[in-house]
């Protein structure tokens, strides 16, 4: 959400984001608990992100593992839309924010930094520091936890064990 936000024209670290957010608010385990109540735990998987980006895992390829062979189901190369900053893109938001007057300057200059500055050409930035990351590890660990209460599959077998230095991503 940071990320988004400062694509969106806002200028904040991802701690000063933080800081204004309710830990609780970030709970994927309302979300396990209302699809279990719908459907049934039995029916739901929970594809644990964590994993994913700790081998660089493509999350097509594991989403389709866990759902199964369905040719309807192929995906189109990803579109650069929406795709996320690099570290130069970040920094190029940032300093340009000042002369950007309409929203409609910011959605181009936002597609220009997407297309060229993105993070799967550029490099994938740090936005998480270490004292916000043992936060979110802490309320991520509890939140998997109570999903694992509930019944639900925590898809990790198709992937790596978490990484030793903690299960936020970056």
């Amino acid at each position: 959400m940071s990320h988004q936000t400062l694509k969106n024209g806002a200028d904040h670290s991802f701690g000063e984001f933080l800081r204004g957010v309710e830990l609780p608010s970030l709970r994927w385990s309302v979300v396990a608990t209302s699809l279990s109540e719908a459907f049934g735990p039995e029916r739901i998987t929970i594809i644990d992100y964590t994993a994913l980006a700790a081998r660089k895992a493509d999350p097509r390829a594991v989403f389709m593992s866990a759902v199964g062979d369905y040719p309807a189901l192929a995906f189109p190369e990803a579109d650069p839309a929406n795709a996320a900053y690099s570290d130069r893109a970040i920094a190029m938001a940032r300093a340009m924010r000042p002369y950007l007057n309409a929203d409609v300057e910011i959605m181009r200059f936002r597609r220009f930094l997407e297309r060229n500055f993105s993070a799967k050409n550029d490099g994938r930035p740090q936005l998480v520091g270490a004292a916000d990351r043992s936060i979110l590890d802490a309320q991520y660990r509890l939140d998997l936890a109570e999903i694992e209460g509930l019944g639900i599959r925590i898809l990790r077998e198709a992937t790596s064990p978490y990484p030793s230095e903690g299960v936020c991503p970056g």
